[in-house]
């Protein structure tokens, strides 16, 4: 399955999900895309790069989005231990307890300049520090 995220859409991409989680994920992926009108092409084209281009504010707040459809993202702030119950619950990543919580603890503090960009700061920090967990 390729995904978000979180985001976290695009951090689900490298794992397998409980199948009952797989239709919440693509709607809230498509949800997000079409909010922020983001293209499918636009999404893949940032990934393949790795994110190295600074991208434009609307793939900032699809990033954000995704984590507030997940309640991963309340009241302008990263919910730590929602995300890490929602990583803890992908069988792929059930012997990674230590790279999540590790993960978690070095992206968690990334802040940007809106919420929209601390979003995709922490999800960027995910990718980079441990795609298995993205």
């Amino acid at each position: 399955m390729k995904l978000f995220i979180l985001c976290m859409a695009l951090v689900l991409a490298a794992v397998e999900v409980k199948s009952d989680k797989k239709e919440e994920l693509r709607n809230v992926e498509k949800v997000c895309r079409e909010e922020n009108n983001i293209t499918e092409e636009e999404l893949q084209s940032a990934v393949k790069s790795g994110f190295k281009e600074e991208p434009r504010e609307a793939l900032k707040c699809y990033m954000k989005c995704i984590l507030e459809k997940l309640g991963q993202w309340k009241n302008g702030a990263f919910e730590e231990n929602v995300a890490k119950k929602f990583l803890q619950d992908i069988p792929a990543l059930k012997d990674h307890q230590d790279i999540i919580e590790k993960t978690l603890n070095e992206c968690k503090i990334q802040k940007g300049v809106n919420e929209c960009d601390t979003a995709y700061l922490i999800s960027k920090c995910f990718m980079e520090r441990n795609p298995r967990v993205m």
